[in-house]
């Protein structure tokens, strides 16, 4: 009788055993599942000369991804407040120190520079006025390399 109940005793414990392994291990993986680290992106917002317009394109480009769940982000800012020659160093410093994931430019006289510094991050500009005859791409509906953006070019009548 002892024999009978231990042995059913051991068997319902196997039997538990069993399952809380099966269940930890389920447990666990969905776990790490929903702790997986997901990607962090660097975004650089380079400003030469800021301006109204040019602070509600850079609003407008934030509040995108404030809007978007899922995307972890950090802004990197720089304002070289007309300097160029502090916009270019710290073009430099978003590729070699910073080393940031995109760059957002807004105008054509901050995007120029961003355009021949950077060459292996992408870049995304704004509120260029001719981004063909100033370099920028070389054909608008197909930018090539690591740029695109929009224009604001009005035609004349």
């Amino acid at each position: 009788m002892k024999r009978e109940i231990l042995s059913r005793l051991m068997g319902w414990a196997l039997l538990f055993l069993w399952g809380a392994i099966i269940w930890g291990g389920f447990s666990f993986s969905r776990r790490a599942e929903a702790e997986e680290v997901k990607k962090s992106f660097k975004i650089g917002l380079a400003v030469l000369k800021d301006n109204q317009d040019y602070y509600n394109a850079r609003t407008a480009f934030i509040n995108f991804f404030e809007k978007e769940s899922g995307i972890v982000y950090e802004f990197k800012t720089l304002d070289a407040n007309g300097d160029m020659e502090a916009y270019k160093k710290g073009l430099e410093r978003f590729v070699n120190e910073g080393k940031v994931d995109l760059v957002f430019t807004t105008g054509t006289r901050s995007t120029v520079p961003a355009a021949e510094i950077i060459k292996e991050i992408p870049i995304v500009f704004t509120a260029v006025a001719f981004p063909e005859k100033s370099g920028v791409v070389k054909d608008l509906k197909h930018p090539g390399g690591n740029i695109t953006g929009t224009h604001c070019t009005v035609p004349a009548y």
